[in-house]
C-alpha cells in the first residue's frame, strides 16, 4: 500500500525485488479490471513470502542455510506465511460472499531471518551457529483485515518451521 503502478526506488528495494512487486501489482490491477469488465466476484489475497513442506525455494534455502555450521543472516525483519495458513485463508474466502470486493494481506508477524535459522536449524536438530548482521528494517504487513474476516491466523516460526521441515 499503494499498490504499484510503476518502479519507484524506496527502501522495501532491500527486502524485495522490485520488478516481482511490480509484476504482482499490475496483476491484480488486471485481475479488479477483468472483474468489473465481466461482473465476476473477486477476492484478492496478498500473501508475503510463503514456506512449506513442499516449498522447493525459500524453504529450502531457509533448511540449506540452518545446515551449515555457521550462518551469517540480517536481523532485517519480515513477515512469513506458513502455507498450511494461506491455504485455510483461501478457503475460507471462496465460502464468504461478504469478501467479494475486497483484497486482504496474509503475512503474520514480521519474523528476521536471523530467527528463521534458528528456528530451522531446531526443527531439524543441527547445531548451526547464527551470527546476526544488524539490519534494522522491517517490512510489515497489515493482516486485521484477514484475520476478522478469514480466520486468518499464522503459526508461529517454531511450529511452522518444525512442520516444514520435521
Amino acid at each position: 500500500s499503494p499498490r504499484r503502478t510503476r518502479l519507484t526506488p524506496d527502501l522495501s528495494w532491500l527486502t524485495t525485488n522490485p520488478y516481482y512487486a511490480l509484476s504482482k501489482a499490475l496483476g491484480e490491477q488486471l485481475a479488479w479490471d477483468l472483474a468489473d469488465q465481466h461482473d465476476l466476484a473477486l477476492t484478492v489475497l496478498r500473501l508475503g513470502p510463503v514456506y512449506g513442506s513442499r516449498d522447493h525455494k525459500y524453504t529450502a534455502n531457509v533448511a540449506r542455510w540452518a545446515r551449515r555450521r555457521v550462518h551469517f543472516a540480517p536481523t532485517a525483519r519480515v513477515p512469513q506465511v506458513h502455507v498450511s495458513d494461506a491455504a485455510a485463508a483461501i478457503v475460507c474466502a471462496t465460502q464468504r460472499e461478504h469478501t467479494a470486493g475486497r483484497a486482504y494481506n496474509l503475512g503474520g508477524a514480521p519474523t528476521s531471518i536471523t530467527d528463521t535459522v534458528r528456528a530451522a536449524s531446531k526443527a531439524l536438530h543441527t547445531h548451526c551457529r547464527v551470527v546476526p548482521i544488524p539490519v534494522p528494517i522491517t517490512v510489515r504487513f497489515d493482516d486485521r483485515a484477514a484475520e476478522r474476516d478469514l480466520d486468518f491466523r499464522n503459526r508461529s516460526p517454531t511450529e511452522g518451521w518444525r512442520e516444514a521441515l520435521g
